[in-house]
């Protein structure tokens, strides 16, 4: 019970932390909440950087990466380490509507939408209606560990190779923090 205390405080801090944020392509965030053995972590990424855009899928060459991104995520050794000591409870993964899978034409053999001419009218205006508009991957995960966990090692960059950096936050028993993790320094020192 008291996580989830922690959490909504946290979830709070998170919101205005998000709020003052832009979506940057390239970068993500992670946060990070500790109650007693109990560890919550939750990752947000810019869709263009695990799909390489963020709109639906119109190709059945999109509609196939999404499934092998989305496939990627639910590994969790594709997104972190799983420190010594701990045992994983969960891990979920959110992904908007738009990249649904299951909405996808399944009848598609080519790599190009069935009606071409209408498809380009359509993507015109597509283009238009989502020239601002973003789309955000959550990966949460949560792990009992029977030790206090000092340092984590993250391998997503490996996975996404167009994320360059992630904020990371935390609180914990122990206090609060912030660093930054990259394809070059992929370890958070808690």
């Amino acid at each position: 019970m008291k996580l989830l205390k922690q959490l909504a405080v946290f979830s709070c801090l998170l919101s205005s932390y998000s709020l003052a944020q832009t979506h940057m392509h390239g970068k993500g965030t992670l946060f990070i909440a500790q109650d007693g053995n109990t560890w919550q972590l939750q990752f947000t990424l810019p869709a263009s950087d695990v799909f390489g855009f963020e709109h639906q899928p119109e190709t059945k060459k999109q509609q196939e990466y999404v499934h092998m991104q989305s496939k990627r995520l639910k590994q969790l050794d594709k997104v972190l380490s799983l420190p010594n000591d701990c045992a994983l409870i969960t891990h979920e993964v959110v992904i908007p509507n738009e990249f649904d899978i299951k909405h996808f034409d399944k009848h598609s053999n080519d790599d190009k939408p069935s009606h071409e001419h209408e498809h380009e009218h359509e993507h015109e205006k597509h283009t238009s209606d989502h020239a601002d508009t973003h789309a955000d991957i959550q990966v949460t995960t949560t792990l009992d560990c029977n030790t206090a966990i000092s340092v984590l090692n993250f391998a997503i960059f490996e996975s996404f190779n167009s994320l360059e950096t992630v904020d990371v936050l935390w609180t914990l028993s122990s206090g609060q923090g912030q660093s930054e993790i990259s394809a070059s320094n992929p370890k958070v020192k808690l």
